[in-house]
């Protein structure tokens, strides 16, 4: 601004330029609006995926360091899972999250933006909270307590008797289905889920007869596990062991035989 003042005496005067220079005071600070904001982030998106953008004005002039805002996280990534540009206010995936293993869940992110000024009182700084929720996706195979199994059964074991069973979970908590296949002899074995679903229980479905067919005293078992998305298999070998299920019998229960009056003792008469 410039302005003249003029200065008289009556008779005579003189004109004084004056310029006035009007110099920036950093008194505004950066302004969120709105202060809170929600996000839900799958567990599977991968690192340095773009979740948010912070965005503050603040009413000092861009054109001097007053305006420059800067942002950082100041809270509430306990786990290290995020990251901020300090000029564009982009929050980023810094590590890949994990649904199931994630202790601050939805996780409360306190971000602030700064135009510099620290000798300002009150502090020319806000914040807004991020609100950071994050959501399962189908990541996980499902297990068993059991990877593969041994058992031992007698020929006599009555139909619909457990051969055995093994505890199934998921991490994801995803419904498991349970189905026998691969070189299973479904006329000999079933699946019984009913009971308890997390527990799949073999049984016997049909009869066994050790002294029938030797090829049959060894029957392996596949089970297959699946979440709709993975499948794990386990594998089983029961093995058939003989029973005294057979009473002794004669052949020839009816016979004549000749014995001569001259055989010596001990000969042997019949078979």
């Amino acid at each position: 601004h410039s302005v003249t003042i003029t200065v008289t005496d009556g008779e005579g005067s003189v004109e004084i330029p004056i310029s006035i220079l009007v110099t920036p005071v950093n008194d505004d600070k950066p302004v969120f609006d709105p202060t809170t904001f929600t996000i839900s982030v799958a567990e599977s998106l991968t690192v340095g995926t773009e979740l948010y953008q912070a965005a503050a004005t603040d009413a000092d002039s861009a054109d001097t360091d007053d305006g420059v805002i800067t942002y950082s996280i100041i809270s509430g990534d306990y786990d290290g899972y995020l990251t901020i540009d300090q000029v564009t206010g982009v929050v980023y995936i810094k590590k890949m999250m994990d649904f199931e293993d994630a202790p601050n869940n939805p996780m409360l992110v306190e971000i602030m933006a700064d135009d510099g000024d620290t000798t300002q009182v009150p502090s020319t700084s806000s914040t807004v909270t991020l609100t950071v929720s994050i959501t399962g996706t189908n990541d996980n195979v499902p297990e068993c307590d059991d990877t593969s199994f041994l058992v031992t059964i007698a020929e006599d074991t009555t139909t619909a008797e457990s051969i055995h069973s093994m505890l199934c979970t998921d991490e994801d908590l995803d419904t498991l289905t349970y189905m026998l296949s691969g070189p299973t002899d479904t006329s000999l074995f079933s699946l019984d889920t009913t009971t308890d679903p997390d527990s799949p229980t073999i049984t016997l479905n049909g009869v066994l007869d050790f002294d029938a067919d030797a090829n049959k005293r060894i029957q392996e078992v596949m089970l297959q596990v699946s979440d709709s998305v993975h499948i794990l298999e386990v594998y089983g070998t029961v093995i058939v062991e003989p029973a005294d299920d057979n009473e002794p019998y004669f052949m020839n229960l009816d016979g004549e035989i000749t014995v001569s009056e001259l055989e010596d003792v001990g000969s042997s008469l019949y078979t």
